[in-house]
């Protein structure tokens, strides 16, 4: 055996051992962001295809989920509630349902993250008129017990400061 191996060796070791057990700091996984991006996607699907059940499937269960609504009550404790306003959303509409995602981004590190985006969701209302609707949402990520969960969701539109009124169509202009 070469002298020089049996020197790294040597010194190789005990690093090992002194190294072994400590906690090394939190490193924030790639391929987070395109997670919760991909759980966004597959809520506008699953609106499209209007199953509640996929839809709620990534929000936080029990009493924890907080949402901020633009419609009234404008926020909803629980998952509960907010399944009975996704309900209502989809119930008031027929036929198909366009939900598309629009500047969709998405930021986390091991436990939190989030994703912020213009939702234009299009549809017809059981009375036949077109329903038309841009919005901003935000909405805070938790990693609970290996899964992503949605804890917080806030939605909002412009207001038009001329008249005062909620805009729910403009599209969002993105800066030259």
């Amino acid at each position: 055996m070469r002298k020089g191996r049996l020197g790294w060796a040597a010194l190789l070791t005990p690093l090992a051992t002194l190294f072994q057990g400590i906690a090394l700091p939190k490193i924030a996984h790639a391929d987070c962001a395109t997670e919760i991006k991909s759980i966004q996607l597959e809520i506008a699907a699953a609106a499209e295809r209007r199953d509640l059940d996929a839809i709620m499937a990534p929000y936080i269960p029990g009493d924890k989920l907080f949402v901020f609504d633009m419609y009234p009550p404008q926020a909803y404790i629980g998952w509960d509630a907010f399944r009975g306003d996704w309900k209502n959303f989809i119930d008031g509409l027929k036929g198909p349902i366009s939900y598309k995602l629009t500047y969709l981004t998405a930021s986390c590190d091991d436990d939190f993250g989030y994703t912020h985006m213009l939702q234009i969701i299009r549809g017809t209302r059981q009375n036949g008129r077109p329903f038309v609707l841009n919005l901003r949402e935000t909405d805070v990520y938790r990693k609970v017990d290996g899964k992503w969960r949605i804890v917080h969701v806030h939605t909002s539109v412009p207001v038009d400061l001329k008249t005062e009124q909620g805009d729910f169509v403009t599209k969002w202009r993105q800066k030259n």
